[in-house]
């Protein structure tokens, strides 16, 4: 893909930042959870709290048909174990990444999330969301949402082996720039990224299809269609695009 243009984080900082249910400070734990569409199931278990901090990369397609003119292609970010970076610990990254080995192409149906443990090498891939608080009322493009969405792969071994539900909080900054600056198709603008991360494992096996080796299992949607799944959830599906993935 080549990007015409970059437009620098200092030419973009005075853009609408995130709006979401956490303020920034606000602890986002278990309990804070509860009674909303992005709490996961009661037979859910917290296994980590992490804290993120990165960049989104919004590529200009003007004339998308489904998209926002801003199209999220990349977000990459560190992954640390508190609040403040500066005394913290690397524990993990995250970015998009193609998971599919039956494809070659690069298209959104080939990519996902990839939360990648640094200390142990497990890893933990993501599907769609399967709530987000758009769901809630805040359905406003100017802002990312808050979700939960389910593992579609892990690794055999290690500490994020079981993970089932991640839900991200707390998201900041990084909100799609406004359509008007979409002018020249291909440009890309760079945005400052922060958001908590909480890990969960489960009792019971969510419904949503597994990635396993690029292929789909027998009889199962491909992940890239977890929507139509989570349709039939009492909560309701999330108002995203079936072909879109966001970590």
């Amino acid at each position: 893909m080549l990007f015409k243009s970059i437009a620098s984080l200092s030419a973009i900082a005075s853009l609408v930042a995130a709006d979401n249910l956490f303020p920034p400070g606000h602890a986002v734990n278990r309990n804070s959870l509860a009674g909303l569409n992005i709490d996961p199931p009661a037979t859910a278990n917290l296994v980590g709290t992490y804290y993120a901090k990165g960049i989104r990369y919004h590529e200009c397609v003007p004339t998308h048909p489904v998209h926002l003119k801003w199209y999220n292609v990349q977000t990459t970010a560190t992954l640390y174990d508190q609040a403040n970076v500066d005394t913290a610990i690397e524990v993990a990254t995250m970015s998009f990444a193609p998971m599919n080995l039956t494809r070659t192409e690069v298209n959104s149906e080939s990519r996902y999330p990839v939360f990648y443990n640094l200390k142990d090498g497990s890893f933990a891939v993501l599907g769609n969301p399967k709530n987000t608080t758009r769901n809630m009322g805040h359905h406003d493009e100017s802002y990312i949402d808050d979700h939960i969405t389910p593992v579609v792969h892990t690794s055999d071994s290690g500490a994020w082996k079981d993970v089932q539900w991640i839900v991200r909080a707390n998201s900041s900054q990084s909100a799609p720039p406004p359509e008007d600056l979409c002018t020249e198709a291909g440009a890309l603008l760079l945005r400052p990224y922060e958001a908590m991360y909480l890990f969960f494992t489960d009792s019971e096996p969510h419904p949503y299809p597994s990635l396993e080796a690029g292929q789909k299992e027998a009889g199962q949607k491909p992940a890239a269609a977890q929507n139509e799944a989570a349709a039939d959830e009492a909560a309701g599906a999330a108002e995203v695009d079936a072909n879109e993935v966001d970590a």
